[in-house]
């Protein structure tokens, strides 16, 4: 009985743990799709991949990018300089703001 028990804590603890992880980068992901519908109705110029976010959330960035991946998106003008600095991961959306992915 007392394996079963410890077996359901930890099994428990994983899961929370599991989903608490991914609920942090889904909320991070939610974010950047926001701000970048933001800026697209203020009018601004997404095509040409911008940074929108040195700090969408604690360690993350937020790029607008292409999909497929174009020339222009390895542009330093058109990355996030605080990536590798004070964020040591990204979401990526496209200029419609549609999801790329979050390293």
């Amino acid at each position: 009985m007392k394996k079963l028990f410890f077996f359901f804590v930890l099994f428990t603890f994983l899961f929370a743990f599991g989903c608490t992880e991914h609920d942090g980068v889904n909320q991070v992901k939610e974010k950047c799709i926001s701000l970048c519908l933001e800026e697209k109705a203020r009018g601004i110029n997404l095509s040409r991949g911008p940074c929108l976010s040195n700090n969408i959330a604690p360690g993350w960035v937020c790029d607008v990018a292409h999909y497929p991946r174009e020339p222009i998106d390895n542009y330093p003008e058109n990355q996030c300089p605080g990536y590798g600095k004070n964020a040591s991961h990204f979401v990526e959306v496209t200029p419609d703001c549609k999801f790329i992915r979050a390293v």
